[in-house]
């Protein structure tokens, strides 16, 4: 379970994370409360947030040997 350290929020690997987690986490970002679904309640929040991820590493492609 993540914790967040003096208002600082982070996490890695971003991509990784299912995409109703990643949307939830825009709407924090964006917004800077949270909502509970189906509940008439709005929690605020204090915090930073710090997302990362780690590049695809690819192959360049081959050069061609047309002149």
């Amino acid at each position: 379970m993540p914790r967040a350290i003096a208002h600082i929020f982070a996490i890695n690997e971003l991509p990784d994370l299912a995409g109703k987690i990643q949307v939830g986490l825009f709407n924090i970002m964006q917004e800077g409360d949270v909502q509970i679904k189906g509940y008439p309640i709005r929690l605020p929040l204090d915090v930073a947030i710090v997302f990362s991820a780690n590049p695809e590493t690819t192959q360049p492609a081959a050069k061609s040997s047309r002149r």
